[in-house]
């Protein structure tokens, strides 16, 4: 078999043993993270206390082994080789190494590190606190079939044709209506001129044809029940504000019961969870008389982009157009 280079495995290793999460996800939009458990206790009989590895005047012993083996996701575990065991080992053993070395010569105290430190502790933290809030909830199947027939429109192969123009504040996004609505013919020159939707913009808006899926859902709940040849008022995503007009519309049929009951279940428990976690942010910022400076904010950005290079391409989840 062939084996990882050393400073492969040993990051590998090191990644393996800390258990270091993922910045935590929005959690309407994926299951509960798994949080760190404490080792479960691992019967080794005549093997406790057996030395696997000696460095120095230390000992790798088969209770750390087991210890440090239970804490990897068992999916991966129940993979490892003898071979991928015994490279654990030494790279587990190295990773002490290196920090001992680092610790001599005070890189250990790096303020960076610190602050990585400080930071994953925190997300730990919040990961933690969420955790009873994210547990999924149960969705029977005559509920996710009341929802399918209440919506069908959700559910068809619909497409649409629409143009954008995305603005940063609401009060831009309203006067761009206002003009779009007295004169829905200038909108590709808008766009162009206007939009923050750099890849779209220079098309005048112009998105292309797209179904349900493929577009922000903010933007999609309006753009799918907008007339034929009507400007939207503003909608707010997590980009800016959007106004919308709509060209030509495909109609689709609705998609079969079983084809999409499993996507409405997982729909319908991310909804409640969203729900449980908005009232509990709710509840916590009206305790804290939580308040914010939106122009300050949207000075920093400002700045920020001064020193930046400008990105090229459409905004995540509004695609470029064809």
């Amino acid at each position: 078999m062939k084996r990882l280079s050393f400073p492969t495995a040993l990051l590998a290793s090191i990644a393996l043993v800390a258990g270091c999460p993922s910045p935590p996800a929005p959690p309407a939009s994926t299951p509960r993270a798994a949080l760190p458990q404490a080792s479960p206790t691992v019967d080794l009989g005549s093997l406790s206390g057996r030395m696997v590895a000696r460095y120095g005047s230390d000992t790798y012993t088969a209770d750390d082994l087991a210890a440090d083996l239970v804490r990897i996701p068992e999916r991966n575990r129940v993979r490892m080789t003898p071979d991928s065991r015994r490279d654990f080992v030494v790279n587990r053993v190295m990773s002490e190494l290196v920090v001992r070395d680092a610790q001599a010569k005070g890189l250990a105290a790096d303020p960076e590190i610190d602050r990585q430190v400080a930071e994953l502790r925190r997300r730990l933290v919040v990961q933690k606190m969420l955790h009873d809030l994210q547990e999924m909830p149960v969705v029977d199947d005559e509920e996710v079939l009341r929802f399918w027939t209440e919506h069908p429109e959700r559910f068809s192969a619909t497409t649409i044709h629409a143009r954008h123009v995305l603005l940063k504040g609401e009060d831009e996004a309203k006067a761009a209506r206002d003009q779009l609505r007295t004169d829905p013919a200038s909108f590709p020159r808008v766009a162009q001129e206007k939009s923050a939707d750099a890849a779209s913009a220079r098309q005048g808006g112009d998105l292309g044809w797209f179904g349900r899926g493929r577009m922000v859902p903010e933007f999609e709940e309006v753009a799918f029940t907008l007339p034929v040849g009507r400007v939207s008022d503003p909608v707010k995503s997590p980009y800016g504000w959007h106004v919308i007009l709509v060209e030509e519309t495909k109609q689709g049929e609705p998609e079969p019961f079983e084809q999409v009951k499993e996507q409405i279940r997982i729909m319908l428990r991310n909804q409640t969870v969203q729900s449980r976690v908005d009232a509990y942010y709710a509840q916590l910022k009206e305790a804290a008389r939580f308040a914010i400076d939106e122009q300050a904010i949207e000075q920093v950005g400002e700045a920020l982009a001064a020193t930046s290079p400008p990105v090229a391409g459409g905004l995540h989840g509004m695609p470029a157009p064809h």
